[in-house]
């Protein structure tokens, strides 16, 4: 399997990009059991995409679980089949040391052209045809499962909960609190920029931060001047509020106590600022060796 990165000239489908509208690609882990000497992890997953839906359906690609233990250096890959939804993996417990780690794609089994799903961000992709090689990703998902193997107990990364969208208003931003996602709403003249900038991989992580760091600080900002109560009857069953939520009490902040939002932020979104930093350091080291960073 190749090394994880969203960082892909063609569309990809992952909650933490842009690349799709209305789609979603998760993996799910059901209750772990033990027989004798081995691992029975049950899984399921769940596609939004109707596009990628018919290319599993047809054949065309498939659903793959990779499967590691680091410390053993035991790898191993899974596959769905194209009429099911679920799947029972079974590992000898000889082959593993103290977790077990599983990550989610969809993978193209054939050469692609040209890629233009319907359902890509016409927004930032146009009309491009592009080109997808035979056991590339189509679709990463961000349910990253990491098993303690004498003390099972799923955990997993919570998918990105922002979303950036063009706006029809004058104002530069605004920010919509309503929907599963944080939506960002930028007018037309900066989107214009960021659908540039976009289009360069090696953009994508620190410009969609650019955005998203004070998102959050002005959402953890409303939520801190509103009771518990009122949280819970206008937000409570919108996606963004339970994984802010969950973060929170994961990481035993109290917002009511604590001063600092954009302490606050940088514990929600690890080291985002750090993050920031090395990409753009990254970007510079690049540029000065020479290369292109439009």
């Amino acid at each position: 399997m190749k090394k994880v990165s969203l960082n892909y000239p063609y569309p990809v489908l992952n909650d933490s990009n842009e690349d799709f509208i209305d789609c979603s690609f998760n993996i799910s882990l059901g209750e772990a059991s033990n027989i004798d000497d081995s691992f029975i992890l049950p899984f399921s997953y769940t596609l939004t995409c109707p596009s990628i839906e018919k290319r599993i359906q047809s054949g065309k690609a498939k659903v793959v679980l990779y499967i590691e233990s680091s410390e053993t250096q035991y790898r191993t890959t899974k596959s769905f089949e194209a009429t099911e939804k679920t799947i029972n993996v079974t590992i000898e417990k000889s082959l593993l040391g103290n977790e077990i780690r599983v990550k989610g794609f969809v993978v193209s089994l054939e050469d692609i052209f040209p890629y233009m799903p319907e359902e890509r961000n016409i927004e930032l992709f146009g009309d491009v045809p592009f080109r997808v090689g035979k056991n590339e990703y189509l679709a990463i998902s961000n349910d990253k499962y990491t098993i303690p193997v004498e003390t099972y107990d799923p955990l997993a990364d919570r998918p990105s909960i922002f979303s950036i969208r063009k706006s029809n208003s004058d104002e530069e931003i605004e920010i919509d609190y309503s929907q599963n996602k944080i939506t960002i709403y930028i007018n037309e003249e900066l989107h214009a920029l960021y659908k540039k900038y976009y289009e360069a991989p090696e953009n994508r992580v620190i410009l969609a931060s650019f955005f998203a760091t004070p998102a959050l600080e002005d959402v953890l900002s409303m939520m801190k001047m509103s009771s518990p109560d009122d949280l819970e009857v206008e937000y409570g069953k919108l996606k963004w509020y339970q994984v802010i939520k969950s973060k929170l009490t994961e990481k035993k902040i109290d917002i009511f106590k604590e001063d600092s939002l954009v302490k606050i932020a940088n514990t929600l979104l690890p080291h985002v600022f750090r993050s920031n930093v090395e990409e753009f350091g990254n970007m510079y080291d690049q540029y000065n060796s020479g290369g292109d960073l439009s």
